[in-house]
């Protein structure tokens, strides 16, 4: 029900890189089983931003999001629906720990 889809699966920081210039912003997230959410900091209440992890239509086959490890050990990119987001861990078992929370949520849709 409703009190499984509020459950946090992970959170923390991490580095996002700022779409507009080559500079990183810490940011921190939590990911659910639906979404992953990003904020300033973790007691900052209401602004988070949402990245949809599924299709809200439940739409077959290309309806969720999916995640690749990228070449530098620290870093990987989300893809959620047309928008791109590339994330950077403090340390390669962070990232493992991300990917590993990712794959419980997504499935199959990790690229490690």
């Amino acid at each position: 029900g409703m009190q499984g889809a509020m459950q946090e699966i992970k959170c923390g920081w991490l580095l996002k890189k700022a779409e507009t210039s080559w500079g990183w912003r810490k940011r921190w997230f939590a990911l659910y089983p639906g979404r992953l959410t990003y904020q300033a900091s973790p007691d900052v209440n209401g602004v988070a931003k949402t990245i949809p992890l599924f299709d809200a239509r439940g739409g077959v086959g290309d309806g969720a999001a999916t995640v690749e490890a990228l070449g530098s050990e620290m870093e990987f990119r989300l893809h959620s629906f047309g928008r791109s987001f590339h994330l950077k861990a403090f340390s390669s078992a962070e990232r493992a720990q991300w990917l590993f929370a990712f794959e419980l949520v997504l499935g199959g849709h990790v690229d490690a």
